[in-house]
């Protein structure tokens, strides 16, 4: 069974530069009213600091985090899978690209999945042959 960790580094590092700036901000500040910034950095850093790709017996399964923004598909509703180059632009996290819906956390190569019912995903990973592989080796 495949299973693949992949960390956000890019999404964690920009934290950590947030919260340096925010820190410094808040020295410099006679208020102490920042707390919402470390909220929102730490709700963050818990939903999207990875994304986790596996493989169940008949499904394609992805994650973020801890589990948040579970997403799935049978391997029987795969058309075709592939490796692409991603555009810097496509982000990170969740997002709507004129492929499909792209999922990822860091690196420029996603598993573009066509799928029987003409939707597209995109699933970004630095284990891009192996995962390659392993769907190919399921879908009918």
């Amino acid at each position: 069974m495949y299973y693949h960790k992949q960390y956000a580094k890019a999404i964690l590092v920009m934290l950590g530069l947030i919260t340096v700036f925010t820190i410094l901000l808040e020295l410099a500040s006679t208020k102490q009213v920042f707390w919402p910034v470390y909220l929102t950095i730490i709700v963050i850093a818990i939903l999207f600091h990875c994304l986790v790709i596996e493989q169940t017996e008949q499904k394609l399964k992805w994650h973020f985090g801890l589990g948040f923004f579970s997403k799935h598909i049978d391997f029987s509703e795969i058309k075709s899978a592939s490796i692409i180059e991603i555009k810097w632009f496509y982000g990170l996290g969740i997002r709507r690209t004129k492929h499909g819906w792209f999922y990822g956390v860091s690196g420029m190569q996603a598993l573009k999945l066509e799928l029987r019912n003409g939707q597209v995903l995109l699933l970004g990973t630095d284990d891009g042959v192996a995962l390659l592989n392993m769907v190919n080796s399921q879908i009918v």
